[in-house]
């Protein structure tokens, strides 16, 4: 990296000068960001960390100030509050010339070139965007860089306010940003039947829970069973359901389980449990005190 020598006794100033001494400061940083995280951008300086709170079925969310990464530069934002009402919300940069002066040719020319990050539902104009619940943050990247993973950034608990759980089942629901993204489920419920009442949408008798966050629904959405089959299990580990089911996540954010049956045309299909042609399958044994699920969901 070139350094600027001065010296006394009338060194003459080029604009090469200034624009050396300007690359120079941001090159370092962005040398040094890419060394500690491998990206030079798309990225928080700290975790994204939102107060939820919900109420009369309106979810809120409180994020307070960071900076994203772009470019191998650090754009401070200010942090906001939305609804689920409102939509996905994204860390948008906007990147725009100003400081206009007249130049001595009669010219006018824009001085400045300035990056403003900003948090918004709507992307029209950015030069770049992120989903700001997706957004790895410096500390993450430097972990798995490293090889000094940790079990609090490799896997991120959904929280009250981001999902809702049906049919007595409760536990944990863990979600990895990382390339394949991937959702663990380790749940269990006491419930012996199937909620009785479809409410006009039979998904509700087959439903371990709803995904209500939209920045997460978005992300989640479509993914199913990795291994293919899974079963419920009882406290001693037996399988309760020996023929298996598998777990989808709609577009609507349901997480269904679904069981397995042959068609008059012997190929085999997945249905809801209890209805037309497909077992109804309990969530928990008549004799169990509870029933287990535990599964790894993908793209």
């Amino acid at each position: 990296m070139n350094e600027l020598l001065t010296h006394e006794g009338g060194q003459p100033l080029f604009l090469d000068d200034l624009k050396q001494i300007q690359d120079s400061a941001l090159g370092a940083i962005a040398l040094l960001l890419i060394g500690m995280t491998g990206r030079n951008g798309g990225y928080l300086l700290n975790p994204y960390e939102p107060t939820i709170e919900t109420e009369g079925g309106v979810t809120t969310y409180s994020m307070a100030d960071n900076a994203v990464i772009y470019e191998g530069r650090i754009i401070p934002f200010v942090g906001s509050e939305w609804t689920n009402e409102d939509g996905v919300m994204y860390v948008c940069v906007k990147e725009s010339e100003v400081d206009i002066r007249t130049f001595e040719d009669g010219q006018q020319r824009a001085c400045q070139k300035k990056r403003d990050a900003y948090l918004s539902t709507d992307v029209e104009g950015a030069a770049w965007h992120g989903m700001v619940s997706t957004l790895p943050c410096l500390l993450e990247l430097l972990t798995r860089r490293t090889g000094q993973e940790s079990e609090a950034f490799d896997w991120i608990e959904l929280q009250e306010g981001q999902v809702t759980f049906k049919n007595g089942y409760h536990g944990r629901l863990m979600y990895s940003r990382e390339a394949p993204l991937r959702l663990k489920i380790d749940v269990q419920t006491e419930q012996k039947a199937w909620n009785g009442e479809f409410e006009g949408d039979v998904r509700h008798r087959c439903a371990v829970a709803v995904i209500d966050d939209a920045s997460l629904l978005q992300m989640l959405r479509g993914m199913e069973t990795l291994d293919g089959v899974i079963s419920p299990c009882t406290p001693n580990g037996n399988l309760l359901w020996p023929g298996g089911c598998k777990i989808q996540i709609d577009n609507d954010g349901y997480i269904c389980l679904y069981v397995g049956a042959q068609d008059g045309f012997g190929h085999y299909t997945w249905g809801t449990p209890g209805t037309t042609g497909f077992a109804d399958v309990p969530p928990c044994g008549a004799n169990d005190d509870y029933a287990t699920i535990q599964a790894t969901l993908t793209i």
